[in-house]
């Protein structure tokens, strides 16, 4: 069955995106302009989409979770979201994965960027989002659905032995304790929290 669109022109509700979702989410606003189709893999309750419609961009967006209390809330929004990508069969100018990957095994993520090699258009960017591992005050570990974990290079690689070409890494949530941040520069390490990568298809 071919998947139909939620238009954020025309349908959802003003829900407010909290000020962390913001953050995240910002990063990605130079590669989706109006009109774009996008999948929002892990969708969760579409606060992606959401944001989206507070900056004024109207796309058509897809959402996929198999969380089926959050699909719930994100129909009663107006979302168009599906349990199974196999329902989904369009091509779709971005897709994302907004801290998604951290709950898989890795198999099972390849299997996602096997898909998505399937649907994503020539020039379309895959965007990713994940935890930072190298950031020695987040506490990965303490949320028991985490499986994974990635720092930019382990997954900018993985991304590149299933054919993708890196477009823009960044690392972001820095760590506001100052404290913290001074034991991060004297050891060399990283006080960020989050990775986001945006990808496309090699050509």
């Amino acid at each position: 069955m071919k998947a139909s669109h939620f238009d954020i022109t025309n349908k959802g509700t003003n829900v407010a995106v909290n000020k962390w979702e913001k953050n995240k989410f910002k990063t990605c606003l130079t590669y989706i302009r109006n009109d774009m189709s996008i999948l929002d893999i892990g969708c969760s309750t579409c606060s992606f989409f959401n944001y989206l419609q507070e900056n004024k961009i109207n796309i058509k967006g897809v959402g996929f979770d198999t969380d089926k209390k959050a699909l719930e809330i994100a129909n009663a929004k107006g979302c168009d979201v599906y349990d199974s990508l196999e329902k989904i069969n369009d091509s779709f100018d971005v897709i994302t994965m907004w801290e998604v990957i951290e709950h898989l095994q890795l198999e099972d993520f390849l299997l996602y960027l096997d898909y998505i090699k399937k649907h994503l258009k020539m020039d379309g960017k895959l965007i990713i989002s994940t935890p930072n591992i190298l950031n020695p005050f987040y506490p990965f570990w303490a949320e028991p659905t985490h499986i994974r974990p990635y720092s930019l290079m382990s997954l900018s690689r993985i991304l590149e032995s299933k054919g993708f070409k890196i477009v823009y890494r960044r690392k972001t949530h820095p760590l506001k304790h100052p404290v913290k941040i001074l034991f991060c520069l004297l050891t060399s390490q990283t006080f960020y929290a989050k990775l986001t990568i945006v990808a496309e298809l090699q050509k």
